[in-house]
């Protein structure tokens, strides 16, 4: 095919399929190098596609453009943030397993992960465990919430715990303290928590003053009720991917179940973490290489993060920054959580301000599945605060394991035996 040709048999397709060429050779160049992509080309100019098994090629890219063309994003959701529902992201339910928590719209375009929905399926298992500990005749979890000084965001926060935790059947009870408490009285109050039989799960609401190092007193907590999961030996456990570690840390395990709820294979995929935080970032890439996808970080000194996204089957963007991803950061047909929670000015809302994720609006209009913000990953970090806690419960009760507990470690012996 002589260049011309190229040009507008390209032009031709992008024109029917509402697709830029600029996503087209992105997107096949890294499967088979040019000669592929001007035979992919001259399919499309014939109007016409080779005949391929369904089964044999499941992960062949050129199926995945076919059946993934990407119209623009309508203004309205440009209007409304990262939070609105353009018309090919149908927010729907959710719910584990098998998929649940996402179904395709009407033309198979992007899908927003309701967390919303698939946390109340996580609290509804959660106080069926509670009724099976009550039936024999244990106590019922118990969780202390450790908050110093009066952040109003951090009030919100804790009373969002205390909530789900009332509805859960597990009991609650907040541990306030002044922000001009000295480390050694905030460590005397964890000693209390940490010896007290009757508390399960401790967490020290974050942030704390300037004067007190958080590390130092998260690091307190005792081990068996750091439900937080930001202990070092939560996280060595995380990193050694024992069968089952003692608390993973609550929103990458949220957001772990929201990816697997898309009902997608994880094994030999692609994964990027933006963002390397001990609370998020680190332990997300873990539990990702516990998956076995090929995983990769991006921080603040990354030279080129879209050069890493681009690729990434599953994208995870835990920064903080408004806007940070864009639309053409993503790879088409990407599972896109986003974690990032920012507030910009909005003259219709009644605060002024609105609250928005990492990702930019547009990119709804290329991944797969996409967290919304919010009602994406905020409601998961608390529900798997109530796991956690729950677990702890369980484990003062001789050597038994919950249900929830006992799955998650048959998960992890059938991923081993994938893998070997």
């Amino acid at each position: 095919m002589a260049p011309d040709e190229i040009a507008l048999a390209l032009a031709a397709y992008c024109a029917r399929e509402k697709t830029a060429p600029g996503e087209i050779v992105l997107h096949w160049f890294p499967f088979g190098g040019w000669e592929k992509c001007l035979s992919l080309i001259g399919d499309m100019r014939d109007g016409s596609w080779p005949p391929i098994d369904e089964e044999e090629h499941a992960d062949d890219p050129k199926e995945k453009l076919k059946q993934k063309p990407k119209p623009p994003m309508a203004k309205a959701a440009a209007a409304e943030g990262v939070s609105a529902t353009p018309p090919q992201a149908q927010m729907v339910p959710g719910g584990e397993p098998a998929a649940a928590g996402v179904q395709p719209t009407e033309r198979s375009e992007c899908q927003l992960i309701d967390g919303k929905a698939i946390a109340e399926t996580c609290l509804a298992e959660v106080r069926q465990s509670v009724a099976q500990l009550d039936a024999q005749g244990h106590s019922a979890p118990s969780l202390v919430v450790v908050l110093v000084g009066g952040h109003p965001a951090s009030k919100a926060y804790v009373a969002k715990k205390l909530q789900a935790a009332t509805a859960c059947g597990l009991t609650a009870r907040v541990e306030a303290l002044d922000d001009t408490v000295s480390t050694n009285g905030l460590l005397d109050v964890v000693h209390n928590l940490n010896m007290d039989d009757g508390v399960h799960g401790v967490i020290v609401q974050l942030p704390l003053p300037a004067h007190i190092e958080p590390a130092q007193i998260t690091n307190a907590v005792a081990h068996a009720k750091d439900v937080d999961g930001f202990t070092p030996q939560s996280l060595g456990a995380v990193a050694q991917r024992v069968h089952s570690p003692q608390f993973c840390p609550c929103t990458p395990k949220g957001c772990l179940r929201l990816i697997r709820s898309c009902g997608l294979p994880l094994r030999g995929k692609e994964a990027v973490v933006i963002g390397a935080s001990n609370i998020v970032g680190v332990p997300m890439a873990l539990l990702l290489l516990g998956e076995g996808c090929t995983v990769s970080i991006c921080h603040i000194d990354t030279a080129d993060v879209s050069l890493h996204t681009r690729r990434a089957d599953v994208l995870v963007v835990a920064v903080g920054v408004a806007g940070l991803v864009k639309r053409d950061w993503v790879k088409p047909g990407a599972i896109v959580i986003d974690v990032g929670i920012n507030f910009v000015a909005d003259s219709t809302k009644k605060s002024g301000q609105r609250m928005v994720g990492d990702c930019a609006p547009e990119v709804a209009t290329v991944a797969g599945h996409l967290t919304p913000v919010p009602g994406g990953v905020g409601p998961m970090t608390v529900a798997m605060l109530m796991q956690n806690t729950l677990e702890a419960k369980w484990r003062t009760v001789g050597n038994s394991v919950s249900a929830l507990e006992a799955d998650e470690i048959v998960r992890s012996f059938e991923a081993e035996e994938a893998a070997s």
